[in-house]
């Protein structure tokens, strides 16, 4: 199965793989490095998966778009998908999706023409940071560790991280 992007059509290149940002700072001072590639695109975008795969991982997380001092305001969420590719299994991870319509835990996607869900509003919880899809990959099959495709320490990047754009691409 050759693999597909997971937004179609016109989508603008934010922060991309191993980009740093000062906001996320390790625990020596330095700047993290981000191990995914955000897609600015506007709240509501459909966002497809990469290819068949199994949904591993699929509610609201307080680190992507869940306001931490009132949980019942959930509005964005991670979805990881493992899939299998050409050069073994990987784990797609699609962030900031809104919480309306995540597909089920444990579920099979087969149909790459329908999506798996929709980029969040991120207004309300994150007013500096534009509508995006923050895609990563990662070598490997789930290992219960939704939370790493944000930023990494200096010394842990990219570790098994790959260029997710690129890597779809050559795939």
């Amino acid at each position: 199965v050759d693999l597909q992007l997971p937004i179609r059509g016109k989508w603008t290149p934010a922060l991309g793989f191993g980009g740093e940002n000062s906001d996320f700072l390790d625990p020596t001072g330095k700047p993290k490095k981000h191990v995914a590639q955000d897609m600015k695109v506007g709240a509501g975008t459909p966002v497809y998966p990469i290819g068949p795969g199994t949904v591993k991982y699929a509610r609201p997380n307080a680190t992507y778009g869940h306001d931490p001092n009132d949980p019942k305001k959930a509005t964005a969420a991670p979805v990881v998908i493992e899939h299998p590719t050409r050069e073994g299994v990987v784990c797609a991870v699609y962030r900031h999706l809104n919480v309306v319509a995540l597909p089920p835990e444990g579920s099979e996607i087969r149909d790459v023409k329908a999506p798996v869900g929709q980029v969040a509003s991120l207004q309300d919880i994150y007013p500096y940071s534009p509508e995006h899809l923050h895609f990563g990959i990662r070598r490997g099959a789930y290992d219960g560790t939704a939370n790493r495709a944000g930023y990494l320490p200096e010394g842990e990047f990219p570790g098994q991280w790959v260029a997710p754009v690129a890597f779809v691409e050559e795939n």
